[in-house]
């Protein structure tokens, strides 16, 4: 289940991706006034377009149904295998789509040659890290928590931080992504 999840989850997650950027283009060319006919090549890291609201947009219910579902999950072996089975599908899917909604964004945030290859290396490379933690903490936490207590904790985590990291994203990103681009200007003028 887990392997269809993810799946699923990176497919409807680059149809949302897709979709979010359209309807955020439209609006901003609405406000800019700008011709329909235009292509999105004009909307670029430094033309002032909201690509973290355009890539974000559909990320808030993705990550309400993942912290519902990892707290649910230690509640699910009490249960029959479909409901321990559909659990991780959804925690398949949704921890997808988040990481293809970061890869994503990386990409447009960080332009220039290398670049985004570089920080999905380093995004990658973070996301394995934190998986092998939490493989080596759960089974003490569940020996000594039990899996509701377990879950419940990792879901909680996941409540806080979380949509933490997003709002900040949302709120401060496009003032690091024009601090970034000076800096990058910068170096290729020396």
């Amino acid at each position: 289940m887990l392997g269809a999840g993810c799946f699923v989850g990176s497919y409807c997650a680059g149809v949302l991706l897709d979709r979010d950027y359209r309807k955020i283009e439209e609006k901003y060319r609405e406000e800019l006034k700008a011709a329909t006919t235009d292509k999105a090549d004009g909307l670029n890291a430094d033309s002032g377009f909201p690509t973290e609201r355009a890539r974000l947009r559909s990320i808030w219910p993705i990550l309400a149904i993942f912290i519902i579902a990892t707290g649910m999950y230690g509640f699910s072996f009490s249960f029959d295998l479909d409901a321990v089975l559909m659990l991780q599908f959804l925690i398949a899917f949704t921890a997808s789509s988040i990481a293809t909604t970061n890869s994503a964004l990386l990409t447009e945030i960080c332009p220039g040659r290398g670049t985004s290859a570089s920080l999905t290396s380093v995004a990658n490379l973070l996301k394995c890290a934190i998986g092998a933690i939490g493989v080596a903490i759960i089974d003490p936490m569940i020996r000594m928590l039990t899996p509701r207590f377990a879950f419940l904790i990792l879901s909680s985590v996941s409540l806080v931080l979380l949509p933490l990291l997003i709002w900040a994203e949302l709120r401060c990103g496009p003032r690091w992504r024009t601090i970034r681009l000076k800096q990058i200007f910068v170096n290729e003028a020396a």
